[in-house]
């Protein structure tokens, strides 16, 4: 943190784990390039914080999450979320 000492407000990563009303489940995190982006993080300490997309992927496989990873762009939203399969419906 002291490269980038206002990253201490998103560190620890946070794996956001939800059902909506419809029963879907979905995953949501703040990702390594929005953090990089946000923060000024140096480009070498971001593969300490980019282990948290393999994360996401084993924790919707183990929660049998089926779906495709969408990743919102910052200037929108600050999140990636795992879609779950037929949300266009």
């Amino acid at each position: 943190m002291l490269a980038a000492p206002s990253a201490a407000i998103d560190l620890p990563l946070k794996i956001l784990v939800r059902e909506d009303n419809n029963g879907k489940v979905w995953i949501s995190y703040n990702s390594p390039e929005y953090l990089r982006d946000r923060h000024d993080i140096p480009p070498e300490l971001i593969p300490d914080i980019a282990g948290v997309a393999a994360l996401v992927a084993k924790a919707g496989e183990q929660a049998g999450v089926e779906g495709q990873l969408i990743q919102v762009p910052p200037t929108l939203r600050a999140a990636c979320t795992i879609l779950p399969k037929g949300n266009g419906d």
